[in-house]
């Protein structure tokens, strides 16, 4: 017994790694990332390095900052970047000027052939928070593009446009620039989209656990029960998420929500007259790879 375990445990370690090399389009058995403004660039100027977004700011504005440094010395920026003293009719730099705003504002070319940036997202920190996402949507609703050469000189900015109201996590929004000053501007902010992410997520950590299940030689009613134990706590999941879990930094979120699945999942599966005949040793393992599995996939992809 304790060899079939340890095979399927080499075999689950395979998988893990397989999967987690592959992108994938969501997070699985996890709350989305932290809420952030994406902009996808269909064109761009010739010359452009950097795209920003400028804000309407102004020095008795209590989120504003003379300069991020932090920014300019992760970006190869100086302080004399003609972006960094930038002002027309009260539109400054959100990377520049929002206190201790992050933006990745590199273009990168992303799927689809379109290039992007990111707003309002520090990567490879642990005080995820929503905090900022919600003063751009809110407070800061009126907004402009600003492409920026290599050392943080100004190419070209765009018309104004407003974001919608806020009512989603997901707001999208698509710039195409054009030479004759036409530029095309798609904002997306739609309830719709956040559904169906979330089935995506409920889908996938389903799918996963379940191809585990088999991996372990869970057959018939052992299935069913690891499929309705992965919809109860996906349920749970989601409802305690949005009512109580929103604010908090999301890795926070993270940790608290899947401290509470593994144990939980596992009592399922313990107490299932169905699994009476496992050991428990099993059990465990199954628990911990499957979640693990799940989680390592959302890891792969947004962090």
């Amino acid at each position: 017994m304790g060899r079939q375990i340890l095979i399927r445990l080499l075999a689950s370690i395979l998988i893990i790694l397989a999967v987690i090399s592959v992108p994938a389009p969501v997070p699985a058995n996890g709350p989305p990332p932290p809420p952030f403004l994406n902009v996808s660039l269909r064109r761009v100027p010739a010359g452009a390095a950097f795209a920003d977004i400028l804000i309407k700011i102004d020095e008795s504005d209590p989120n504003f900052t003379y300069v991020n440094e932090g920014n300019l010395e992760l970006l190869g920026l100086s302080v004399d970047a003609e972006i960094v003293g930038f002002n027309a009719d009260g539109f400054m730099s959100f990377t520049f000027h929002y206190n201790d705003a992050f933006s990745d504002i590199r273009i990168r070319r992303e799927q689809h052939h379109n290039l992007q940036v990111r707003f309002a997202a520090r990567e490879g920190r642990a005080d995820f928070n929503s905090a900022q996402f919600q003063d751009l949507r809110n407070n800061y609703r009126d907004m402009k593009i600003v492409f920026l050469d290599n050392e943080g000189n100004i190419v070209h900015i765009s018309r104004e446009f407003t974001l919608p109201a806020p009512r989603t996590h997901l707001i999208g929004l698509t710039y195409e620039y054009r030479a004759e000053e036409e530029v095309r501007i798609d904002i997306r902010s739609s309830a719709i989209g956040e559904i169906i992410l979330i089935w995506a997520i409920v889908v996938l950590s389903i799918a996963l656990e379940f191809g585990l299940g088999l991996v372990f030689g869970f057959r018939g009613k052992q299935l069913l029960i690891i499929l309705l134990a992965n919809v109860t706590t996906q349920v749970l999941m989601w409802v305690i998420y949005f009512n109580f879990m929103m604010q908090l930094p999301h890795i926070t979120a993270v940790i608290i929500l899947e401290a509470a699945i593994y144990p939980a999942e596992f009592l399922i599966y313990r107490k299932s007259p169905h699994m009476e005949k496992e050991s428990t040793l099993k059990l465990l393992i199954y628990t911990i790879l499957a979640n693990t599995l799940s989680l390592a996939v959302g890891i792969a992809v947004f962090w």
